[in-house]
Parts: C-alpha cells; structure tokens; sequence
C-alpha cells in the first residue's frame, strides 16, 4: 500500500507543471526576523524559480511586506499578499545583478542560483551557483 502510495505521489508531481518546490517558504522566527530585516531595505525584489521552468524574473515593487503565521513554527514573508519562498527571490547587488535571499540568510536551499543577471528583456543569466 505505501509503494502504491509513493507511485502515485511521483506520478502526480510528474505530470504536474505546476508543482513548485517550497524551499524557503516556511520559516523559524530568526530566519523570518532576518528576511524582514533584509528586505525592509529595498523597494525592488526579482521572483524567478528556476526549478518551476521560469525563463524570465518577474520584477516586483515593493509596497508592503509582512510575516503571517502560517501554523505553530511557520511563518512567511508575504509580498504585497502574496507569501513568496525566499529561495526564489532576490535582492539587488547592484549592475543588474540580484542574490537569492535564502543564499544570503544561508537557508539551506537545493537548485537554486545564488546570483542572477536580470537582462533588460527580464531572462536570466545565471551568475554564481554555489556547490550544494
């Protein structure tokens, strides 16, 4: 019954083009304490999940940033009322460049960029993958 369980649950994630993968959506208080400290600092963020198949990053203007508590031990950064997970979003380092913001906070992340280029058309150079 569990094999058949597992099957299925493979069957689902393959088929589905729109799984994401949470990384960094669900965070301990320190981490979030850290990403609102971090992010409070700018009016830009860039979304881009390689993992979803994203060929273009989604420049956002930042207007409200908030914490919600998901359940007991997970609370998200939320954008604008959307949660966003910090494995997938970036801040800029300046010439076009954006760090992953769980890289920075140094949550442990799989698949994901640390630095980006963001080029004029918005797709995305891959800059800095550290070794995971």
């Amino acid at each position: 019954m569990k094999r058949l369980v597992f099957i299925l649950l493979v069957l689902i994630f393959m088929f589905n083009k729109n799984v994401k993968a949470d990384q960094a959506y669900c965070l301990d208080k320190n981490q979030a304490t850290e990403a609102m400290n971090l992010l409070q600092n700018y009016s830009e963020l860039v979304l881009f999940c390689v993992l979803c198949g994203d060929k273009k990053a989604k420049l956002i203007k930042v207007n409200e940033l908030k914490l919600i508590n998901e359940f007991e031990g997970c609370l998200t950064v939320y954008l604008n009322g959307k949660g966003i997970d910090l494995a997938y979003t970036y801040f800029p380092i300046g010439n076009g460049k954006w760090k992953s913001v769980a890289k920075e906070l140094k949550i442990s992340v799989v698949g994901v960029p640390t630095i980006i280029e963001v080029k004029k058309d918005k797709y995305v150079i891959f800059i800095q993958n550290d070794n995971e």
